[in-house]
């Protein structure tokens, strides 16, 4: 049977590639990853968006018990973890050769990335995981909305969604 990791990372995939509403503006394919999403692509990827669903932590476990974490004694026997996923969202950026080399020289494409983003977030918001029912929202954080570093050394956007999702077994 597939980790609780996988059967969310994968469901984000398919709410994401799937969604008849919305294409968020930009063209991209989600997929699991265990990229080390702080590391710049390499040049040979610039020319497309990468959308990396990374499992992101390892979930808590904790025994369900009349809201008293103290008691030893569990009272329905279920297992309750969160299972929290990154979505990473990045892509070099060309200038063109008329820009000159400030901050502001990406600020364009900056804004149509960062829009996704936040649209992306806005879904995920109390979003239930058609292929995976028994998951149950708990949290949208948008960890960045840029990560500048990558946009002043490496011609790099890079935006990050945390979403928690918990999980009863």
């Amino acid at each position: 049977m597939p980790s609780s990791f996988e059967q969310i990372a994968d469901a984000l995939i398919a709410a994401l590639n799937d969604d008849p509403v919305t294409n968020f503006g930009v063209d991209f394919t989600a997929e699991r990853s265990y990229a080390e999403w702080l590391i710049p692509l390499k040049v040979a990827d610039a020319s497309r968006l990468r959308v990396d669903i990374v499992p992101e932590s390892y979930p808590t476990f904790t025994l369900a018990s009349r809201g008293n974490p103290a008691a030893a004694t569990p009272v329905r026997g279920c297992v309750r973890r969160e299972v929290k996923s990154r979505i990473v969202m990045r892509q070099r950026l060309v200038a063109a050769e008329s820009d000159d080399d400030g901050a502001g020289r990406f600020n364009q494409d900056v804004d149509v990335l960062a829009a996704a983003l936040e649209e992306m977030a806005l879904l995920l918001t109390e979003y239930t995981l058609p292929t995976y029912e028994t998951a149950t929202w708990v949290s949208t954080e948008i960890f960045t909305l840029a990560v500048g570093e990558h946009l002043r050394e490496h011609s790099q956007y890079t935006g990050v969604i945390d979403v928690t999702y918990e999980v009863v077994n």
